[in-house]
């Protein structure tokens, strides 16, 4: 065959695969059921569920009738659907008068329809309403959508259309009453709405303002209160009044935990910030259960209610368990490490007290690193948290430098830290911990590189050299008030830290640490989130010491700060710095959902950052000097799963040097803030 008929075969192979996609789908519209009992309702549902199928598929000429046969002797009939398909039609032209007070393009994108594709019917439907609630946030409320005409061209294929808007009237609000508020004084209830006298009718204000009284009502007890507004219409005025039935204050009575078959109750009830027999407040109902979810231990936890009277009411938690162990196996060659290994397990809710348990061996020529920690976040059953970690790692540290011939790469030092912490903590307020850790890290280096690029400074001072203790205490106190620690929707996060290392703890090196960041968590329209993070650092010798160990400083780039960069050379001193400034924005959005949950997560970013020696070289200017502060930019997703979210992250970097990659990919586990 030549090619045209081949290129024939293959669109009417395409239209044969189309249409009996198209076949399957019909017969899931189609209620009745073989060897089911006539139904003259159900077939005329059938027949007008066939044709609304076909409307939304684009097909604006499609109709749909049916047949009735009766089958001799057998007391049966056979029904056959008669289509008449016509052709998809197209939108050629829409043409939209009457608008003054919207711009064409904002009511066209509102429609939901675009010029030279499918026209479907119900999106065009739907246009209407939303275009309709535009003008409604405006303040014209009377605003009205008419189709003036429809035409279809000579073949049936294109579609053009007319939309007149009549505006109507501009309203402002005038009077705002509330009637039936006995237990809350009208000035407190009218602090809580958005809309106010003498502004424009906003509809989002008016739904925002309804919301908040409801919700107001409902964490002081008075859940089974009703509101309902009344709009009265002036000459360009509104008056909105608001009559409340207040209703009883409900008490809880009995709270119960159902679908917990592994994990035990009472590692779900110290979750709760809701008491039996106190008043029932739906803010710290929907705090209880998300502190429930946030252990991770389940893939679901849903609210119900049991209510005999109307003064009490029993709640009842039912939560779905999803698996909370995972043991890895993973491998990768590359020139520079040689073949690298990693044997992992790691087991969340040990034994279904909330325990965690993890094991760790990554193996490789330029790495070695062997880990074991253990968390129990109420140590018998007591309001005390306790951990314990005990590592042996070991690390070649590289540099990356620019030389006559281009980018190159070479080993500095070995690092090796054998050691172990002791952590304690405890919760003061609802979101409010504290914790305390001991640390001791025996650390040696060896194998040093004393001017690897021959235009550097040695990376590593006589004084860091051999082996050195360091043994110190650690103060964090932390606040977290985020809705879902995996897909953070709202609240904010906040840790300070205070490290002092001494030899007054029989360790060597004598110094202070001081980290603290924050992070907000801005919800937009849909499941749309803007995260704002910034993360401080200070290090500084004290006592003895005449410098901060290489191993404790800052070093800015990587994953976890300022992404496109690499986690050593490329932003401040090479051999770390003693000061550290960071921010990132990420503005992250659902990509696929399961049971009412994001699994997986698009994320754009940009980040900056810089580390100092000292405090006089500390700069906001933005630039490709070896001081100043670097930014970067990209995209990336995240991958919740039972155990821990999955980052793949692509970075590019806006200040980097001459000659070097501008961009990485990046594979973490954990969050980035």
């Amino acid at each position: 065959k030549n090619a045209k008929d081949v290129s024939v075969d293959e669109e009417k192979n395409d239209e044969t695969q189309m249409k009996l996609s198209r076949g399957n789908k019909l017969k899931s519209k189609i209620e009745l059921k073989e060897n089911g009992f006539y139904d003259e309702y159900e077939i005329k549902k059938s027949k007008d569920a066939i044709l609304e199928f076909y409307k939304e598929q684009g097909f604006g000429d499609a109709s749909v009738d049916y047949i009735v046969e009766d089958i001799a002797n057998q007391n049966k009939v056979n029904i056959t659907f008669l289509i008449f398909e016509g052709k998809r039609l197209k939108l050629k032209d829409i043409t939209i008068s009457g608008n003054n007070a919207i711009k064409t393009k904002t009511i066209l994108k509102a429609l939901g329809i675009k010029r030279k594709k499918v026209f479907k019917e119900d999106i065009y439907k739907e246009g209407f309403k939303n275009i309709k609630y535009l003008y409604r946030e405006e303040g014209f409320l009377d605003a009205d959508i008419k189709e003036i005409s429809r035409e279809l061209d000579e073949k049936r294929e294109n579609l053009s259309l007319i939309i007149e808007i009549i505006e109507g009237e501009r309203y402002k609000i005038g009077d705002i009453k509330l009637f039936g508020n006995e237990h809350f004084s009208t000035d407190e209830l009218t602090k809580l709405m958005k809309i106010h006298t003498d502004e424009i009718f906003k509809q989002t204000f008016f739904e925002e303002s309804l919301f908040r009284l409801q919700n107001f009502y409902a964490e002081h007890g008075y859940i089974r209160a009703s509101i309902n507004p009344e709009i009265l219409y002036k000459e360009k005025i509104v008056d909105i009044n608001f009559y409340i039935t207040e209703n009883n204050i409900v008490y809880i009575d009995k709270i119960y935990v159902e679908g917990n078959e592994i994990t035990k109750e009472y590692v779900i009830r110290r979750q709760f910030v809701i008491k039996e027999k106190a008043i029932f407040d739906i803010n710290k109902v929907r705090r209880t259960q998300e502190k429930i979810f946030n252990l991770g231990f389940f893939r679901d936890v849903q609210i119900e209610t049991d209510s005999s009277n109307q003064e009490t009411i029993d709640l009842i938690y039912k939560v779905e368990e999803q698996p909370t162990g995972l043991a890895t196996v993973g491998g990768g060659y590359s020139s520079q490490d040689g073949i690298i290994g990693t044997l992992q397990f790691t087991k969340r809710n040990l034994f279904g007290r909330g325990q965690t348990l993890n094991l760790i061996w990554e193996f490789g020529k330029t790495r070695e690193n062997y880990q074991i920690s253990f968390n129990d976040p109420y140590i018998f059953q007591s309001n005390i948290a306790f951990g314990i970690d005990i590592f042996k790692i070991k690390r070649d540290r590289d540099y990356i430098y620019k030389n006559d011939i281009g980018i190159s790469k070479t080993d500095v030092y070995r690092e090796r830290h054998e050691g172990g912490a002791l952590k304690f903590g405890r919760n003061i307020f609802e979101n409010t911990n504290i914790n305390m850790t001991y640390g001791f890290d025996r650390v040696e280096i060896t194998d040093v590189d004393t001017d690897p690029s021959e235009k550097h400074k040695p990376l590593v001072n006589e004084a860091n050299k051999g082996i050195q203790d360091t043994s110190s205490l650690t103060f964090a106190i932390i606040r977290d008030t985020r809705d879902n620690i995996y897909y953070t929707k709202r609240g904010t996060y906040s840790r300070f830290a205070f490290k002092n290392a001494g030899t007054f703890l029989g360790g060597d090196n004598d110094f202070i640490k001081i980290n603290t960041n924050g992070s907000y968590f801005l919800p937009l329209f849909w499941e749309f989130v803007l995260a704002f993070n910034i993360d401080l650092g200070l290090v500084r010798e004290v006592g003895f010491s005449k410098d901060v160990p290489i191993y404790e400083k800052f070093y800015i780039g990587g994953a976890e700060t300022v992404r496109g960069y690499d986690y050593r050379g490329d932003i401040g001193p090479e051999d770390g710095g003693n000061y550290k400034i960071v921010y990132n924005i990420e503005y992250k959005f659902p990509i696929l959902k399961q049971k009412m949950q994001t699994i997986l997560q698009g994320v754009f970013f940009f980040d900056a950052g810089g580390s100092w020696a000292e405090r006089e070289y500390i700069t906001f200017k933005i630039g490709n000097e070896a001081n100043q502060m670097k930014t970067g930019v990209g995209f990336g997703i995240r991958f919740t799963t039972p155990i821990f979210p999955i980052r793949l992250d692509w970075g590019y970097g806006l200040n980097k040097e001459e000659g070097k990659t501008p961009s990485q990919f990046y594979f973490t586990i954990g969050q980035t803030f």
